[in-house]
């Protein structure tokens, strides 16, 4: 019995498997090894990051007239009410309210009522007072009459006058005078009104000078002393020069507060009281950079400064005190002289960070006389 025949079409197939199997194995190894070396340490460099980028100006120190602007008031300079001193009926009344008065004007009157004739009777009583104290002193030089009746006649003198000075200060006093001159602000009685003595009868305002007042904070009190010039701005737009007049030496104890007194002339009583307004007192020039507030920064533990560029391209945060705040920009101290200061990414970097430094254009593009007045 012969062998079984194989179908040709069976040996090729399985020819063409065993050389592509052949072929993989044959390239597999060499494939491996290629993977090894390129994931074999040290094989590829390191991808190294660049510094980051930040622009910067270059600012230069100036010397700036630092002014304290305070928030306040207008005052009178003087303020009086005005009592009236005896009792009695209004009986005219010569002024307005509103109107400038002179010192000693006359406001108005009250009614004597009976006091001419108390007066007149005084009189009589002083005059026969004074006769009988001159002839108990004859008497007595001549030994007729007492060392006792002699004080006693004086003593009875001295009543009557006391008696007639009395009924005089209160015929004095029903005529009411204003105490300086200055503006009657106020006027609450009318005609017919009946007043004692203790109520009030007018209200009058020295407006010149006229003071600008304000409260300084416990870090401003040594900044200011008495005699400084100043100014003041009232909300009305009107404008004024004057000089400090107090300072006070005891804050309030509530709000650790100050009050500053800026007295300024108002010859023309346009300058009224209980208006809001500035007080505005130059202080010494210092050495400071004038910055946009877009460039500030905090620190880790809240303090407020700039991040500058220092000796190698390194970050440095450097607290600053703002020493004014005018449209367009703030005046700061604590800075270097000159000092790079970063105007963007300055939020990207850190403390001791190295960067690479780029030129703001808009530096490079000013003036050479107006660059370091720009930030």
């Amino acid at each position: 019995m012969g062998m079984p025949r194989i179908n040709p079409s069976i040996i090729l197939a399985v020819g063409i498997a065993v050389v592509t199997v052949l072929y993989i194995l044959s390239g597999q190894f060499p494939e491996d090894a290629d993977v090894q070396t390129a994931s074999a340490p040290g094989s590829v460099k390191e991808e190294i990051k660049p510094n980051p980028k930040v622009r910067y100006l270059e600012s230069h120190v100036q010397q700036k007239q630092i002014e304290l602007i305070l928030r306040g008031r207008t005052e009178a300079s003087r303020k009086v009410e005005i009592r009236a001193e005896t009792n009695g009926k209004v009986i005219e009344i010569l002024l307005e309210k509103g109107q400038a008065v002179d010192k000693g004007a006359l406001l108005l009157k009250l009614d004597q009522e009976d006091r001419p004739i108390q007066l007149q009777k005084t009189r009589a009583l002083v005059s026969q007072r004074s006769k009988e104290a001159r002839a108990a002193q004859k008497l007595s030089k001549r030994g007729f009459q007492s060392e006792v009746k002699l004080a006693e006649s004086l003593a009875h003198l001295a009543d009557s006058r006391a008696q007639k000075a009395k009924i005089e200060k209160e015929i004095a006093d029903t005529s009411i005078q204003s105490p300086f001159s200055g503006i009657l602000e106020d006027l609450p009685v009318e005609m017919g009104d009946y007043v004692v003595s203790g109520d009030k009868v007018a209200t009058i305002l020295d407006l010149d000078p006229l003071l600008i007042v304000a409260d300084l904070t416990q870090r401003d009190i040594s900044k200011v002393k008495a005699g400084m010039s100043g100014r003041a701005e009232l909300v009305d737009g009107q404008k004024a020069v004057g000089s400090v007049r107090y300072v006070a030496a005891s804050g309030e104890s509530a709000t650790r507060t100050f009050r500053v007194e800026l007295s300024v002339p108002n010859a023309q009583k346009t300058l009224k009281d209980a208006m809001s307004a500035e007080m505005i007192i130059p202080l010494e020039a210092v050495k400071a950079h004038r910055i946009t507030p877009a460039i500030l920064a905090l620190s880790d533990s809240g303090e407020i400064g700039v991040k500058i560029i220092v000796n190698g391209n390194s970050v440095r945060f450097v607290k600053v005190e703002i020493l004014a705040n005018e449209p367009g920009g703030l005046w700061v101290g604590g800075l270097p002289d000159t000092a790079r200061i970063i105007t963007v990414g300055q939020e990207f970097v850190n403390e001791g960070q190295i960067v690479e430094p780029v030129l703001d254009q808009r530096n490079a593009e000013l003036p050479k006389e107006t660059k370091k007045n720009w930030l």
